[in-house]
């Protein structure tokens, strides 16, 4: 892992009690994990100048009318040229949103933001006709409800807000350009303030105010947390990957209760495809894993056909709104 950030008991503290709300003060963060402000503020700027934490804006793309579609696939087989021929296209694909090499049954995971599943496989088929690529194993499903939770394990203070959570829905927001370059803006960091975008974009503040209340009203922008690069301060990420034996039944409701509860559980993500549900895993032991498969298994027993199990490795693309709609002209209610 090379060299490990070891975290303070502050760093910790603010990451699980503030996990989910990584837009408070530094005056309501010192309140809520019970550190002094002057001790919130030196842990923020070193575990941001250590690359282990970002500040992001959580977007509800589904509120946007768009789908978060997941492909997991191996190339087993595949020339050395083509592989990279093909990672490279989809590192530069405005529709991946998420690439990362994964250990276990699958070679690499994809993340695909699309209006449709029609979509999502004519950007999978462009990438294949660009490098030549035959797949020795695929997957594609689409994620329906999405699921986020603390890093409990880090720290026995309660957080503030136990989960963030958004999903399939019938309900749209329609964005112009400008809606666009805010969301882009702030899930890329966070941190910045309403001022700072504002100059970035070229736009009063008083207009970047009024549109990033209204997307907080319209849940566009769904929660704010601290997302971390947990190899810095020595943890490993797993996920588990579920397929359910009927469909309607309690399995959602007892898995989200399992991972709220449980510290190692940094997500649930509920699927339509090859695998009904992903479990997000962080920890730095791995029996802790193994630990967390079992008692999954015990609770959920006949319930479940499968399960696999996939441990990341390197992330070769991560944002969380790669693309703009095309041929829109920024227009600002001013």
């Amino acid at each position: 892992m090379g060299n490990i950030v070891k975290l303070s008991s502050c760093e910790r503290d603010l990451l699980v009690t503030c996990g989910m709300r990584a837009e408070a003060t530094m005056a309501e963060c010192a309140k809520i994990s019970g550190h002094s402000i002057h001790k919130i503020r030196y842990a923020l700027d070193r575990l941001m100048s250590t690359g282990a934490v970002r500040q992001i804006w959580v977007v509800d793309i589904y509120r946007l009318g768009w789908h978060r579609f997941v492909f997991y696939c191996s190339l087993e087989g595949c020339t050395p040229q083509r592989r990279q021929t093909f990672i490279d296209a989809a590192r530069q694909s405005r529709f991946i949103a998420y690439l990362c090499e994964v250990a276990g049954d699958y070679e690499y995971e994809f993340s695909l933001i699309a209006q449709d599943p029609a979509a999502a496989l004519q950007e999978l088929s462009r990438l294949v006709a660009i490098s030549g690529v035959s797949f020795f194993d695929k997957e594609l499903a689409i994620r329906t409800k999405i699921s986020l939770f603390p890093r409990k394990y880090l720290s026995s203070k309660r957080p503030r807000v136990s989960k963030i959570e958004y999903g399939s829905t019938q309900e749209r927001f329609v964005a112009d350009a400008l809606d666009h370059a805010l969301l882009r803006e702030v899930s890329v960091q966070g941190r910045q303030s309403l001022q700072e975008i504002a100059m970035q974009l070229k736009e009063p503040r008083s207009t970047i105010e009024r549109r990033f209340r209204r997307l907080c009203d319209e849940k566009v922008i769904a929660g704010s947390m601290f997302s971390t690069k947990p190899s810095i301060y020595g943890a490993r990420t797993y996920k588990l990957l579920l397929l359910s034996r009927s469909l309607g039944d309690d399995t959602a409701i007892l898995l989200g209760r399992f991972a709220e509860r449980h510290p190692h559980c940094t997500y649930v993500h509920q699927l339509f495809g090859t695998w009904d549900y992903e479990v997000g895993i962080e920890a730095a032991q791995y029996s802790d894993v193994t630990s967390l498969r079992s008692s999954l298994s015990e609770l959920l027993g006949p319930r479940v056909l499968d399960i696999r199990m996939l441990e990341r490795g390197n992330i070769l693309k991560y944002h969380s709104y790669p693309f703009e709609e095309s041929g829109t002209k920024r227009q600002s209610s001013r």
